[in-house]
């Protein structure tokens, strides 16, 4: 297929469209993540799953890159883990923390390492910034500039994480567009008032604010029965039973016995945004 065209991506999914493993399987292009949740006292079946997509991948003249494929075990089984996944003669190298689709998960769910790339990442694009300042750009580009190149790398995939974010990871993101702001604006007092004054005067909500609006938004889609995520959420409660109550909400609450679990994306969302 031509480089870079339409085609070749649709046709790599409909090659991999009938890979399944039988486990729960996230595709996206030529990634491939298994997920198996283990019950207690259950005995792991991934080893057979990571055998079908071998001979999969055999059938289909594809081959596992090996070097790049990574087991990550969460939760109490991680104290006392199964043996390791082997792939023909070579052992799969078992990780705290992996990078999958740009979005940087370890075993303890904490955004401790995603947080640190975000920041890093922010900083190189805010040197640029400078360096269009220096230059000349209007402040109108410059702001344009922020918005479509700086900003969009704060909030990748930010419904995963917005809420289980500390106070501190949380002020060390809001911490480059204040610093953004200063540089476009020219504006080098400090203070939580000369940050809401630049917001204003940008017509920008600050970051932690949009990262709400954005997963209040990504809820709603959801809620949409022909939206592709919909089968996330629990089966609704019947109209009939909804509108005999003076308060009650269309999806059922899920049962959070840990705050970690309360503050992920479908508990907190189920609780606050229905």
């Amino acid at each position: 297929m031509p480089q870079g065209s339409w085609l070749g991506p649709l046709m790599f999914l409909i090659m991999i469209d009938d890979l399944k493993p039988g486990m729960m399987t996230h595709k996206f292009m030529d990634d491939t993540t298994i997920t198996e949740v283990i019950q207690k006292r259950q005995a792991s079946q991934i080893e057979s799953a990571v055998d079908e997509l071998i001979s999969w991948s055999s059938d289909n003249r594809m081959n596992v890159n090996t070097q790049k494929t990574k087991e990550m075990i969460f939760g109490p089984l991680a104290r006392n883990p199964p043996h390791q996944l082997n792939i023909g003669n070579l052992t799969v190298h078992r990780v705290a923390q992996y990078k999958v689709l740009g979005v940087t998960v370890n075993q303890s769910l904490k955004w401790n390492k995603h947080v640190a790339n975000i920041c890093s990442k922010l900083n190189k694009r805010l040197y640029f910034l400078k360096q269009l300042k220096r230059a000349g750009m209007s402040t109108g580009d410059l702001l344009c500039s922020y918005m479509s190149v700086i900003r969009p790398v704060a909030e990748y995939a930010c419904p995963v994480r917005h809420l289980s974010l500390t106070v501190e990871q949380s002020n060390r993101i809001e911490s480059f567009q204040k610093r953004a702001l200063k540089i476009i604006y020219n504006d080098f007092t400090s203070g939580d008032n000369a940050y809401s004054y630049n917001c204003v005067l940008a017509d920008l909500p600050q970051l932690a604010d949009r990262r709400e609006q954005l997963t209040r938004r990504l809820f709603v889609k959801m809620a949409d029965t022909d939206n592709c995520l919909n089968y996330l959420l629990p089966v609704k409660h019947d109209s009939e039973i909804i509108s005999s109550l003076r308060i009650a909400k269309e999806y059922p609450l899920t049962c959070a016995k840990s705050t970690q679990f309360k503050k992920s994306f479908l508990p907190y969302t189920l609780s606050n945004y229905q």
